[in-house]
């Protein structure tokens, strides 16, 4: 077991600590941000993404890490050092994921689970709903199928039929960047703010130089799923006794809004907030105000009439 310790002054003194655990014989790990003098009763487990996303939230981290615990998750399987893991399966990244909160001792705690870690989080609320005190889903899919994603679909199955030649044709690697980098940042060409335009390149950047064996994991996640109508990417059943933060950019055509509206039915008490100017890479266009409406829905303050998002309240009961 590999067990890191390290202080972060930029983090006004908090301790981080990245610890390798094991799941069915596959390793992974999980990376804790523990900010001084915490009594640990507030703590944000974070599902952020497939693309390294130990460290993928800066911003967040240097808003909230001050007040509270942050718990970083690199599932099984997603990163290019990591054991393969063939075919995924929810059932078993819901069980690492498990796993991770009880090495750490944690009982209840607030989840957020963004993009393609969005049905994982929904799950482990689904099953595990008395451990987890509020979820927020950020540009979580549901069932909504939209022509963006049928065109994501068709360059997923493109590229991976390249995959021999991948990492040596910098032409393709570059093609295959800007392509999906554009559909997650630059779905509708009226997102022109400035900060969209340079998550976009650095999105590009960060997927053209991905190496070989993380990008195959990366295609192989989504292709086993989420990508086709035949996956089962929202499970029957709703969620019932956890409140739910569903955000979504106003201008994200892969995970619309629409598809916050779709499962706020079946959530018995999700709020759908709107981030008016972004995409679905909201977190890091609107950073701060990203903060502020997770912050303040942790925190139980009023999310009304906030200026940079429309919030739609939870459905009335019948």
């Amino acid at each position: 077991m590999f067990d890191r310790t390290q202080k972060n002054s930029a983090l006004e003194g908090s301790t981080s600590v990245t610890r390798e655990l094991e799941w069915e014989g596959k390793d992974y790990s999980y990376r804790a941000i523990t900010p001084p003098r915490s009594d640990h009763t507030s703590t944000l487990l974070i599902l952020g993404g497939i693309m390294r996303p130990l460290h993928s939230w800066p911003r967040l981290e240097a808003s909230l890490a001050g007040t509270t615990r942050l718990v970083f998750v690199e599932l099984p399987g997603v990163s290019g050092k990591r054991t393969a893991v063939s075919p995924f399966t929810w059932e078993f990244l819901l069980g690492a994921t498990v796993n991770v909160l009880d090495s750490l001792g944690i009982q209840h705690c607030n989840l957020m689970a963004a993009s393609a870690c969005g049905p994982l989080g929904y799950r482990l609320a689904q099953k595990h709903s008395r451990r987890i005190s509020r979820l927020i889903l950020v540009g979580a899919p549901s069932r909504v199928v939209t022509k963006e994603t049928e065109d994501l679909i068709h360059h997923m199955d493109r590229f991976t039929a390249l995959m021999p030649t991948l990492s040596t044709d910098r032409a393709t690697r570059k093609e295959f960047a800007c392509i999906i980098a554009d559909a997650l940042t630059l779905s509708n060409q009226s997102a022109r703010r400035r900060s969209t335009m340079l998550v976009a390149l650095a999105l590009r950047h960060k997927l053209s130089t991905m190496p070989r064996e993380e990008f195959e994991k990366y295609v192989q996640y989504h292709q086993d799923l989420m990508l086709g109508r035949d996956k089962e990417i929202i499970p029957p059943g709703g969620i019932e006794g956890v409140p739910t933060l569903a955000v979504y950019g106003e201008h994200d055509g892969i995970t619309p809004p629409q598809s916050g509206h779709e499962l706020a039915v079946e959530i018995t008490d999700c709020t759908v907030a709107v981030m008016k100017d972004a995409g679905h890479m909201l977190h890091n266009e609107r950073s701060k105000e990203f903060a502020d409406l997770l912050t303040r829905f942790t925190s139980d303050v009023s999310l009304v009439g906030l200026p940079y998002c429309t919030v739609f309240p939870p459905r009335s009961e019948p």
